[in-house]
């Protein structure tokens, strides 16, 4: 019993068949590759948009804090008239790394040590 099917009739073989799946197997890995990069860019991307977004928002808030300052002469500990919102050298007393505030009374270096404030030098300006 031999049946004569047309050839529209016919199936797939098996080697037709082994064809269509390394190439579909090819094509996919192929756009994972892809999709893998661009996924990997997009998380770069959005880590350095995070970063710049952070450091904007930073000084912008300085830049609002700096237009609220205000001129305003201090008195040094003897009486003296000072400039206001002037810098100060480190202390020579400590290494340079040690920077000290202007704060009435002694000041808490980052050492952890309390100098007095006559220690302190002004900067030129």
């Amino acid at each position: 019993m031999n049946i004569k099917l047309k050839k529209s009739q016919r199936g797939v073989t098996l080697l037709e068949l082994m064809v269509f799946v390394g190439v579909f197997a090819l094509f996919s890995m192929m756009a994972y590759g892809t999709l893998n990069r661009v996924l990997d860019q997009s998380n770069q991307i959005e880590q350095k948009r995070e970063y710049w977004r952070a450091l904007s928002l930073t000084f912008l808030r300085m830049e609002e804090d700096m237009a609220q300052a205000r001129a305003r002469p201090v008195r040094d500990i003897d009486g003296t008239t000072l400039p206001s919102l002037r810098g100060l050298f480190p202390s020579r007393a400590h290494s340079a790394k040690c920077w000290h505030s202007s704060f009435s009374g002694s000041a808490m270096c980052t050492c952890g040590i309390t100098t007095s404030p006559n220690l302190r030098v002004i900067a030129s300006p």
